[in-house]
Parts: C-alpha cells; sequence; structure tokens
C-alpha cells in the first residue's frame, strides 16, 4: 500500500523536527562537558636518581710508573725545533730523531701494558676498595635523603589532592552529573521518537540522516510534489553541489600549478639572463686578448 503525500509529508517533518532537535543537543551537549568540572589529578611518587660520585680514578702516579715516554717525546719536539741551531751532520740528526721516536713508542707500549696491570692489581686490594666501599655509602646517604625528599613532596601533594577531591565529590561533581544525566536522558528519548519515525518506512534508510531530511522537508513543505519526487531533486542537489566543489578543487589545483610554473619560468629565465651575460663576457674578453695578440705581432 502507497504512503498518502501527507503521511509522507508528516514522517518527513516529524524526522526533520527529531533531527534538527538531536543536532542543538549534540552542540549543548559539547558545551556541557566544557564546562564540566576538572576532577583532580592524583600525585604520583616521584623516582628520581641522584648523580652518583664515581670510583677514584687510578693515576699512573698512583701505581709507581714513571712517564719516560714524556721525556722522549719532549726530547724530540727539542730536536726538531733546534734542528737548525745545532749542526751534527744530517745523517746522523735523522737516525737520533728516527730513535728518539722508536723509543717513544716503544716506552708508551711498555707504560701502557703494565699500568693496566698495575692497575687491575691496585683495585684488588684491600685499600682501594675501601675507598670504594666508601663512595658507596656516600651515594646511598645521597640517594636516601634524595627519596627522603620526594616522599615529603609526595606526602604534601597528596593532602591537598585529598581535600579537592572530596570537594569534588561532595560538591562539583553532584550537582553536574545530575545535570548531565537528565540532559542525557531527554537526549535518549529523542532518539528512541527518530528511530520510530524511521520505522513507519516512508524515508528510504539512505535518506535518514540531519542534511536529508532538512532538504526533503523544505522541499516538501514550499511545493506539493511527493517523497519520491523530492529524493530525485535532492540527488540532483548533492549532484551539483559535489560539481561545485569538485570544480572548485580543481580551479585551485591549476592556481597552484600555475604559481608552480610561473615559478620554474621565473627561474629558467633567471638563468637564461646569467647565461647571456657569461656569454657576453666572454665574447668581449676574447676580443680584447685578440686585439692584444694583434697588436704584439704587428710591433
Amino acid at each position: 500500500m502507497e504512503n498518502t503525500r501527507k503521511e509522507e509529508l508528516r514522517a518527513v517533518s516529524d524526522a526533520y523536527q527529531l533531527e534538527s532537535t538531536l543536532d542543538k543537543y549534540r552542540i549543548e551537549a559539547q558545551i556541557l562537558l566544557d564546562t564540566a568540572p576538572p576532577e583532580p589529578s592524583e600525585p604520583v611518587l616521584e623516582q628520581e636518581e641522584i648523580s652518583k660520585e664515581k670510583y677514584p680514578e687510578i693515576t699512573k702516579k698512583d701505581v709507581g710508573i714513571v712517564n719516560y715516554s714524556r721525556i722522549l717525546l719532549l726530547m724530540m719536539f727539542i730536536e726538531i725545533m733546534f734542528i737548525d741551531s745545532i749542526y751534527l751532520g744530517s745523517d746522523f740528526y735523522l737516525l737520533l730523531i728516527i730513535l728518539t721516536f722508536v723509543g717513544f713508542v716503544f716506552w708508551r707500549f711498555k707504560e701502557h701494558k703494565e699500568f693496566e696491570a698495575r692497575k687491575i692489581k691496585m683495585k684488588e686490594s684491600d685499600k682501594y676498595k675501601e675507598r670504594c666501599l666508601l663512595v658507596d655509602e656516600q651515594n646511598q646517604i645521597k640517594q636516601e635523603e634524595k627519596n627522603k625528599e620526594l616522599l615529603e613532596k609526595y606526602n604534601s601533594e597528596m593532602k591537598i589532592y585529598e581535600k579537592e577531591k572530596k570537594e569534588y565529590d561532595e560538591v562539583l561533581a553532584p550537582p553536574f552529573f545530575a545535570k548531565y544525566q537528565e540532559f542525557n536522558n531527554r537526549y535518549e528519548k529523542l532518539k528512541n521518537e527518530l528511530a520510530e519515525v524511521y520505522k513507519r518506512g516512508i524515508i528510504p534508510h539512505r535518506y535518514q540522516n540531519f542534511e536529508a531530511v532538512t532538504f526533503l522537508n523544505e522541499y516538501m513543505s514550499s511545493s506539493s510534489f511527493d517523497l519520491k519526487y523530492a529524493i530525485e531533486e535532492y540527488k540532483h542537489h548533492k549532484e551539483e553541489e559535489n560539481r561545485i566543489a569538485r570544480e572548485a578543487r580543481e580551479a585551485e589545483d591549476r592556481r597552484i600549478q600555475m604559481e608552480l610554473q610561473e615559478e620554474e619560468n621565473a627561474r629558467l629565465a633567471s638563468i637564461n639572463r646569467m647565461q647571456k651575460a657569461e656569454l657576453a663576457y666572454n665574447f668581449l674578453h676574447n676580443r680584447k686578448v685578440d686585439k692584444q695578440r694583434e697588436e704584439r705581432f704587428n710591433r
């Protein structure tokens, strides 16, 4: 059984009124949520590791190693600096520098090897272990002091939080959530009423939305056409709207392409001007050179 135009207009009008009201409700709901009292954030106990003091550094002096390599390096530096002041024969002097350099490399390697061996031995000594133990104790004391400081800060923030949370739970939140619940109940009631309108089966599922029923309601209210004709007009309207949007995008794409092309043309023109200037300079320079050659030849 076909629906009469009166039934169609009634369904479209009811759907429009409900969709319009729900759209306003969605806006009001966002405004209401924006005015919600902020819930206090519970503080977190921070964990922070201190910058630990390092274990005592072991130097060559600590393990009784003499830096003979530095002495040889200084000797080689003096030999090079005073090469012009001291004349002992070039071959002898070159041999002296080479021997000094070889001695430097040898002692450098020997010192490093000996130093590493003595350093390991020293780290195993009771005296060094006591020094390291002292450093560990100092670091532990500093860490405990830092932990105590952070705990005191947390306890202080927790007292403030508990006070604010109590105010939120007992004073601020109840009236807001009561208002929001009342608002949500009205919203759900309207959604159910709209669902009942659409269940009549008069408005096709594809057009059961705010934009479509707004157009259909306006069109049918201002004319004598039925729903089927109004839907066809809505299709044409959407096609035209999409065409205009598509042409606008294409026009914007063309504008961007033209701007890019103009920039490229300007860049190429700049390159051409530079090339022309370079060619002109080379031409004048070559003429000048040829003229000078001709004058020298005529002389």
